[in-house]
């Protein structure tokens, strides 16, 4: 079930799911959430600016629960493609820093969760696990050399190597201050790849 639209020749699919996330999330009133939003819409944004400057006609944006899919009609050559892939992440990592630089001496709590999500949200994606930007760009690089079967083994083999300390991370954490965040993360990351196999 979604809610579908069109903009500028462009399909937008919104998930009930999606709806459902953040409406529990806006009861609950949690700022954080709000913060975690904007800095995912702006990575998201980064992204599809990077699109439009490189030529790129995007078909269809998908937005799930914990994810967006930005789906391109046209192929681009290896240079374009890596750009789109790291606009999202560096534009979080240069919001954190400008944020930093800007109101780095105000103490002010919002701002801060700002700054931090967004050099989580920038690193965090250069994992080269597949699902995550870090991933596309290795499968990227990959398949200029080998051929799809190869490519598709490496980039699973590579993700599960990044995604096991991720999860020995996320049960240190429950056990030592009881943050469910890391394992979430390790499983949220792991459905993806047991999906697509």
């Amino acid at each position: 079930m979604a809610i579908k639209t069109k903009i500028f020749n462009c399909n937008i699919e919104l998930s009930f799911y999606f709806f459902a996330i953040c409406s529990v999330f806006l009861l609950l009133d949690d700022k954080l959430f709000l913060i975690n939003f904007l800095v995912i819409l702006l990575h998201e944004i980064g992204h599809i600016v990077a699109m439009f400057i490189s030529g790129a006609k995007i078909s269809k944006i998908k937005v799930n629960a914990f994810s967006v899919d930005i789906i391109q009609d046209n192929c681009l050559p290896y240079l374009k493609e890596i750009f789109i892939i790291l606009s999202g992440p560096f534009l979080n990592i240069i919001l954190c820093i400008l944020t930093e630089l800007i109101y780095g001496n105000l103490e002010f709590e919002l701002l801060k969760s700002f700054s931090v999500q967004n050099l989580i949200i920038g690193f965090v994606n250069l994992l080269p696990i597949s699902s995550l930007d870090g991933g596309r760009l290795l499968i990227t690089f990959l398949e200029k050399y080998f051929d799809e079967n190869v490519v598709y083994k490496i980039s699973c083999v590579v993700s599960i190597i990044f995604i096991v300390p991720i999860f020995c991370l996320g049960f240190c954490a429950v056990i030592k201050c009881f943050n469910f965040s890391i394992l979430i993360l390790a499983i949220y990351l792991s459905s993806f790849l047991i999906i697509r196999n």
